[in-house]
């Protein structure tokens, strides 16, 4: 069986992402949810990072299969978690994360966005660095997951990058869609973390 690290966004809601992947270990994935405390303004991206490469070396030890998936502001730092940590994570997902600052201003824009949370704004700029250096291979090993109908907190130009395996989910709106992805498309998550053919 293979452990999946879950990150979530900026709320934090480890016992809602908890509730929504109960039934993985059914799939053959074990979750594990992880707080990263985005609220503590004064902790850094490395810090958090830390806390995670913890997580992952301890189960990489063990022996366990390991691969991470980061929801929301979640996402990038699931991918910032894979570039650092490549021999022992085998693949990643984002679901409606932000991988890159993007172009757009006011609501959606990063700027209003990252307000209140530096450590997420450094994870995003990281993330789009780190995805522009992988090659096509770690490329494949990244599926990204987001709203076909529109999310009102992350732009599409700003949720993939070309070479990354992308989901569209027939969904509307930020929150629905994670938790849509959790519930209804778990086996497409599932199979992919598994590394199976579709």
């Amino acid at each position: 069986m293979i452990t999946a690290l879950l990150i979530p966004g900026l709320g934090d809601r480890t016992r809602f992402i908890e509730f929504l992947v109960r039934g993985w270990k059914r799939e053959g994935v074990n979750p594990v949810v992880l707080s990263v405390a985005w609220s503590k303004q004064t902790e850094s991206i490395d810090s958090k990072l830390e806390k995670l490469y913890a997580h992952v070396d301890q189960l990489s030890a063990s022996g366990s299969r390991i691969s991470v998936v980061g929801c929301s502001a979640g996402a990038s730092l699931a991918v910032n978690l894979f570039f650092l940590r490549q021999a022992s994570i085998e693949r990643v997902i984002c679901i409606c994360g932000r991988l890159k600052v993007g172009e757009l201003k006011g609501f959606r824009g990063f700027a209003r966005r990252c307000v209140g949370c530096p450590a997420f704004a450094e994870s995003v700029r990281r993330c789009e660095g780190v995805i522009g250096v992988l090659d096509q291979s770690q490329r494949q090993r990244i599926l990204t997951v987001r709203a076909r109908m529109g999310d009102e907190l992350v732009p599409p130009a700003t949720s993939t990058f070309p070479g990354l395996p992308q989901m569209e989910l027939d969904t509307i709106g930020h929150a629905v869609s994670i938790a849509s992805a959790f519930l209804f498309y778990s086996r497409s998550l599932t199979t992919f973390l598994k590394g199976e053919a579709k």
